[in-house]
């Protein structure tokens, strides 16, 4: 009988891991941000392939190994977090599993750490890191065996937690993909992803240089919505995230395009 029950223990696990790892092909705007080998720092702007809550697939331009730790800000829907389920941007250090090449440029599998850089991240920035088991790098240290990433923060402990977490976190759940267009189109165009939304106006990430008070011209991809939209507030965080709230000036939102939030 003990070894029945830790065999249905076993399985259990195993269908929790097997949860976990499983990936949805969801397309986010992230800000990733890493350290070269002399220390200098990097970022870049993308859209992720797929996610879920142990890592993501990423398109990245900027060279990168295996082994490498990177810091990744995104609007990860709620079910995918380990922490912070009601924040609007995730902040959370990846290591770099596997580079691939594709025909549009490099994939990048990435595993989610956890909200800390691991030890020596900002002293060893040339340093590569390995999960539990693995062997270490050429060049580094015991130090640098991470320990395997803990589910930060307890899981809400009654149905109506979990509910309030899921009312809370309700509109990281709608990803609608925009373009961008500054009106004059020698400054350039993004794809970006909207964190929140309204009939009027949406926030949204960007790396574009424009101003409050700037008219821009905001397109749903693969969708018939379009219209100019003013720059209403342009706004950067302490891990200088850019974000802008747009003021829509042609036309309302779609109510297909709304999340359905209770009063």
């Amino acid at each position: 009988m003990p070894s029945q029950r830790r065999h249905g223990e076993r399985m259990a696990d195993l269908k929790s891991e097997r949860r976990h790892d499983r990936r949805a092909p969801i397309a986010i705007r992230a800000q990733l941000k890493g350290l070269d080998p002399n220390g200098s720092a990097w970022e870049e702007f993308t859209t992720t392939v797929d996610v879920s809550a142990r890592g993501a697939l990423i398109p990245v331009q900027h060279p990168v190994e295996r082994g490498q730790v990177v810091l990744l800000l995104l609007p990860l829907p709620a079910q995918f977090r380990r922490y912070d389920p009601g924040h609007p941007l995730y902040r959370v250090y990846a290591l770099v599993r596997h580079v691939r090449a594709t025909g549009d440029g490099p994939q990048v599998g990435m595993r989610f750490l956890g909200k800390e850089a691991p030890r020596g991240y900002e002293k060893y920035p040339a340093c590569r890191y390995a999960l539990p088991g693995e062997p270490l790098p050429a060049g580094c240290t015991q130090q640098q065996q991470l320990a395997e990433a803990p589910a930060e923060g307890p899981e809400p402990s009654s149905p109506a937690a979990r509910a309030e977490e899921r009312r809370r976190s309700r509109r990281l759940d709608v990803f609608t993909d925009f373009r961008i267009q500054r009106l004059d189109p020698a400054v350039g165009s993004e794809r970006t992803v909207a964190e929140n939304i309204g009939p009027g106006g949406v926030r949204v990430l960007t790396s574009l240089a424009v101003q409050p008070g700037e008219v821009v011209r905001i397109d749903e991809v693969g969708g018939t919505f379009s219209t100019r939209a003013e720059v209403v507030n342009v706004s950067v965080d302490e891990s200088q995230t850019r974000r802008l709230n747009l003021r829509f000036l042609d036309a309302e939102l779609p109510k297909r395009l709304l999340p359905d939030l209770p009063d």
